[in-house]
């Protein structure tokens, strides 16, 4: 498992994101997160082999994304919690959620050892919608006074602002409007625009856009499982739970911070991830 942040394409481009520049390491998480080698069930397409490729790779095969499977729709997915005490299952046909794994009995549930995904990968990599969105919103919602601020020259202490191009590359923000007059695209801003960096005292959260983390099968495994995948980036999501929570009270300043927040598993982001309400889920 891998924590890299990446420049990507733009949704409004392309179905999926892919990868298109790379920068250093940031993280790597403990690799016991992605639990112990399970058998794998009997793969039910004869052409469709080990060893598998890489969900990108499944993109350019298959001319689509792979799809998540119904067995990771019905995972009930808190942003708290340990794993893998803190997933449940929904059952195929209603009622109470059962564990996702029993310690009574020391059995996981029988879509744990199953593919993440329809077409099985070797691995992929996660992201998270709701800390790409942060930036954006958090400009939203301060630009105006920010700029009335700076209009009545009331000083730094209230509303700051630097040149696009002064900002370190690894925490600059992608263009607004990558689309430019004379019809090219860029990805970075005029080194000129003014950028609007601290406002009412709090900081803008840089270097939150485009983080991944890669899940590769664990050993044994000849593909990635509902067990690698959620171990692996349940353990990511807890460990930015903090900027996770100030991203959601900023986008819905409604509810409060004790407030309980899921992943949506029911979505067709794949693994492109979003917090949501449970009621907006089930």
């Amino acid at each position: 498992m891998r924590f890299w942040r990446h420049r990507r394409l733009s949704d409004s481009m392309i179905g999926v994101n892919l990868v298109i520049r790379q920068s250093q390491l940031k993280h790597e998480l403990p690799f016991e997160t992605m639990g112990d080698a399970q058998a794998n069930p009997p793969d039910d397409d004869d052409d469709d082999r080990p060893p598998y490729p890489t969900f990108t790779e499944r993109i350019y095969q298959d001319d689509r994304a792979p799809s998540f499977t119904a067995a990771y729709r019905r995972l009930i997915w808190p942003l708290r919690g340990e794993f893998p005490s803190a997933i449940t299952v929904k059952p195929a046909g209603g009622g109470v959620p059962a564990p996702f794994f029993n310690p009574e009995t020391g059995e996981w549930h029988g879509i744990a050892s199953q593919s993440i995904t329809d077409k099985k990968v070797s691995s992929l990599e996660a992201s998270l919608r709701t800390l790409d969105e942060w930036d954006r919103i958090w400009e939203r919602h301060h630009m105006e006074h920010a700029e009335d601020a700076r209009d009545m020259d009331v000083g730094a202490d209230v509303c700051e602002f630097v040149a696009y191009g002064d900002l370190e590359n690894d925490v600059r923000p992608f263009a607004a409007e990558p689309e430019r007059e004379d019809g090219t695209w860029g990805w970075d801003e005029r080194s000129d625009k003014e950028f609007l960096i601290r406002c009412c005292g709090q900081e803008r959260p840089l270097g939150k856009q485009g983080l991944t983390l890669e899940v590769r099968a664990a050993p044994g495994n000849d593909f990635v499982t509902i067990r690698d995948y959620v171990g692996a980036v349940h353990a990511w999501f807890l460990s930015m739970q903090d900027d996770i929570s100030a991203a959601i009270r900023l986008r819905e300043p409604g509810y409060p911070a004790s407030h309980a927040w899921f992943v949506d598993t029911g979505g067709a982001g794949g693994p492109r991830h979003e917090v949501d309400l449970p009621e907006l889920q089930w």
